[in-house]
């Protein structure tokens, strides 16, 4: 079974756009391109597409799946990919954990009334 870049990308949820776009950067390459110009994707091709799909919702970009998922690539390789995507994951999650608690620590206690000594004029404040 065969299916058009239209037919691929209605079942897949993606755009068209998106199938061209991936053939274009050699992501996903149709297994034959028709006399009409039509690409067509076979059974294999819609087995990598999932897998791109996958790996884009975990978060990777292309180039890093393109990596993990090219022609000399092995399973190794995507294991890898996304255990560095998991690493760079932790490390904002860690940045945006100390960002917040140095943020409390830092933000104005909102029960406190401001004075002059933060600054303001205490005249104005009543």
């Amino acid at each position: 079974m065969e299916w058009t870049v239209q037919e691929l990308a209605d079942r897949a949820g993606v755009s068209g756009r998106t199938l061209r776009h991936y053939h274009q950067i050699e992501l996903l390459t149709p297994d034959r391109i028709g006399s009409n110009g039509y690409r067509y994707y076979g059974p294999t091709a819609v087995a990598l597409l999932q897998r791109i799909l996958l790996l884009r919702e975990a978060g990777l970009s292309l180039a890093a799946i393109g990596e993990a998922l090219g022609s000399d690539a092995n399973p190794a390789d995507e294991i890898a990919a996304l255990e560095e995507h998991l690493a760079h994951l932790e490390h904002e999650r860690d940045a945006l954990e100390r960002r917040d608690r140095l943020g409390r620590t830092h933000a104005p206690d909102a029960t406190r009334r401001p004075t002059a000594a933060d600054g303001h004029d205490a005249r104005r404040l009543q």
